[in-house]
């Protein structure tokens, strides 16, 4: 081919190239094919980049381009598996007040959510967690007219997985000596009440595929009409208090089954009859009166929280195992219907919470025991707490009017509920535990329906607060 024949051919490829160049930036190159080319010059073709226009709008530049990149991200809020999510493509997203959505396309489906071309939102409840990631294909214009040029922005959406997802719910040791159940519930029902007792293994203890460490008990002695309900929590850190808790429990009911047959409670059971029939003009008697019935009052209920602790330690001597092993809190009633009112004896060491629901007020028959350090409590298998001021841990209460509910519980529910001592203080806090129980149990009419609604109530999510959970309610 010759020479000037290639020439032309060059030309003629540069004047397209030029012809596109000042299509896509009319104001910024200046080219001159006046130039004389001879066959055996190889001059080249001046081509001239004005500096850029600084003035122009984004707007501007994309009426001039056919389609662009943009490199910014759009961010849309996080949802979450199984919570109602919701959230729109705005101007403040897009960078500018007008657009006109063409279609979002993601990477893969998130099942479970829409998009609303129209309206640019983006709802519904995810079913699978994950970061997908899509591409929205747009226009900065009001509608989809060929002279607004396609533009197109990376979207992430990020769904989180369900937390209580996360949590594994593995077995237990079937060979570890003291099986219990991860969960259990019964129900007593009598002429005057419904007493429900309930407790579960916590997520925590689930998570590692340890034991329930929690026990309770609820007893009605049909002959004497005295109610005991008491719960007990075993130290996630002592390896055997599932055992603990459980013993402390059944001897305790024991304990209370024979005091309650002896000469010793019925002189007890006098006294309280005496006591608060007694009218005001009765004074100095019904004052010596009380000094003898707190004395037998005392040593009613301190004499078996001890037998429990003894029997506590004996089984750990018979194993050869150290009593911290076996550490347990113990909190139980003693309540009765009489023709002056409804008499409360109770019994608190440790932690978790007994209250009276009485007259729309709740009333908390002590205070939780702290250690000495924070988490920190004191349990049954402490000798020394039968040493300093076991007083205090004791009550006697008479309530004229008949109490709603009788309620004992594990810190595992009153610590998600109540957070603080200062908490259990607060009669809102007190309403809305009420309320829960009620709607989720306390409504249903049958036996069955109470077990496994209390089982489920138990099981609610609190973020922090994962331990074993019981609770028992006379009502």
């Amino acid at each position: 081919m010759e020479k000037g024949t290639l020439i032309q051919q060059k030309i003629q490829q540069l004047e397209s190239i030029i012809s596109e160049l000042k299509e896509l930036f009319p104001e910024e190159v200046e080219i001159d094919l006046n130039t004389e080319i001879e066959e055996k010059q190889t001059e080249k073709i001046p081509i001239k980049l004005k500096k850029a226009n600084t003035n122009k709008t984004q707007e501007d530049m994309a009426k001039i381009r056919t389609k662009e990149e943009d490199n910014t991200q759009i961010l849309l809020d996080n949802g979450m598996v199984g919570k109602a999510y919701s959230d729109k493509i705005t101007a403040e997203l897009i960078g500018k007040e007008q657009f006109f959505i063409l279609e979002l396309s993601l990477s893969s489906k998130v099942e479970g959510l829409e998009f609303n071309i129209e309206t640019g939102e983006i709802s519904g409840t995810p079913k699978s967690a994950g970061d997908f990631i899509g591409t929205l294909c747009y226009k900065l214009g009001e509608n989809d007219d060929e002279k607004y040029p396609e533009l197109n922005k990376e979207v992430l959406i990020t769904i989180n997985p369900d937390p209580n997802s996360l949590w594994k719910n593995l077995p237990t040791d079937e060979n570890a000596p003291y099986q219990k159940d991860n969960t259990y519930a019964e129900v007593i029902s009598t002429e005057k009440h419904k007493i429900i007792g309930a407790s579960i293994r916590g997520r925590s203890h689930a998570h590692i595929g340890s034991f329930r460490d929690d026990h309770f008990i609820n007893f009605v002695f049909e002959e004497s009409q005295w109610t005991l309900q008491a719960v007990a929590d075993g130290a996630g850190s002592a390896k055997y208090s599932r055992q603990g808790s459980k013993i402390a429990c059944e001897t305790l009911k024991q304990g209370v089954e024979d005091y309650l047959s002896g000469d010793d409670f019925k002189s007890l059971e006098e006294n309280l009859v005496a006591y608060y029939s007694k009218t005001e003009q009765e004074d100095e008697e019904k004052e010596n009166l009380g000094r003898t019935l707190s004395q037998q009052v005392y040593t009613f209920l301190s004499q078996t929280s001890y037998e429990s602790y003894k029997v506590v330690k004996g089984f750990a001597e018979d194993k050869q195992q150290e009593l911290k092993d076996f550490s347990t809190t113990l909190l139980f009633t003693l309540s009765k219907e009489f023709e002056f009112g409804t008499i409360v004896l109770s019994t608190w060491i440790g932690d978790g919470v007994i209250c009276v629901y009485t007259n729309d007020k709740f009333e908390t028959l002590g205070e939780p025991d702290g250690g000495e350090y924070a988490g920190q409590t004191r349990f049954l298998t402490m000798s020394s707490i039968f040493q300093e001021g076991f007083e205090k841990r004791i009550s006697l209460n008479c309530y004229k009017e008949k109490p709603t509910a009788i309620i004992l519980m594990t810190d595992g529910i009153s610590d998600p509920y109540f957070e603080t001592d200062e908490g259990l203080k607060d009669g809102e806090k007190w309403e809305s535990l009420w309320n829960d129980l009620n709607d989720a149990v306390l409504s249903k009419s049958e036996e069955e329906e109470f077990k496994s609604s209390m089982i489920d109530w138990l099981g609610f999510p609190s973020k922090g607060h994962h331990d074993d959970r019981t609770i028992s309610i006379l009502s």
